[in-house]
């Protein structure tokens, strides 16, 4: 995942997602969704797939509920097995759909300081 993201307000989520989707919560779209901010993302249950607002990024079972001093937002593929910190949710299959509109990208600029965000979607 990325360190930025934005989303769409749920009635235009509704319309372009083919999900089914049992429950919506009501949030506002945003266009710069932060670690550690509430976010949609659906998740299955035994009532079938919900659109919870969770809390972006991973807080491991070793913290105890604490967020972490380091990142964990982003899992590599070549780790995700391996790491502390995705490894069990890995196996426990707990996982869910981020429902992101778009992302962001830093370009550095030629001063070597300053940072350029640069929005990515689909077109």
């Amino acid at each position: 995942m990325c360190g930025r993201y934005l989303t769409k307000d749920e009635r235009a989520l509704e319309r372009e997602l083919f999900l089914d989707i049992r429950r919506w919560p009501q949030w506002a779209g945003s266009y710069n969704i932060a670690p550690t901010q509430l976010a949609p993302a659906v998740i299955h249950t035994a009532d079938g797939n919900v659109c919870e607002l969770m809390r972006f990024g991973l807080v491991p079972y070793f913290a105890h509920g604490e967020s972490p001093k380091y990142s964990t937002i982003n899992a590599r593929i070549e780790t995700l097995t391996k790491a502390p910190s995705w490894r069990g949710p890995w196996k426990r299959n707990q996982r869910c759909l981020v429902l992101a509109s778009g992302f962001y990208e830093w370009h550095v600029l030629a001063d070597g300081k300053s940072k350029q965000p640069y929005l990515l979607r689909l077109a």
